[in-house]
């Protein structure tokens, strides 16, 4: 199963890059990116992150979600997508999360 996003998670960052992606205008997008440069090598989870970007740069990309309405894309490096294919984002706090599906 591919990485999913869940419908929670994905309505957190529609209402978070709405504006913004107004403001842009063209066809922007809400994405999921990592965190590279702010990643504790200690941790064991990469640290995500919301961003916007052209829909064309990230075709193909979009993320599963439980609610087809929503489209978020991610711009995740291949191995991050390899070890977390079996996991969902969702938020736990105020942070993106990785949850091992069951």
């Amino acid at each position: 199963m591919p990485l999913g996003i869940t419908a929670r998670a994905a309505r957190i960052i529609i209402d978070f890059t709405r504006e913004e992606i107004a403001k842009l205008g063209g066809d922007h997008v809400p994405a999921i990116a990592w965190i590279v440069g702010d990643t504790d090598s200690r941790r064991s989870v990469p640290r995500l992150a919301v961003g916007i970007a052209d829909r064309e740069q990230l075709k193909g990309r979009l993320l599963a979600c439980d609610n087809p309405d929503h489209e978020i894309f991610q711009a995740l490096p291949k191995e991050i997508l390899q070890e977390y294919q079996s996991h969902t984002i969702d938020v736990k706090g105020d942070q993106l999360v990785f949850v091992k599906n069951s």
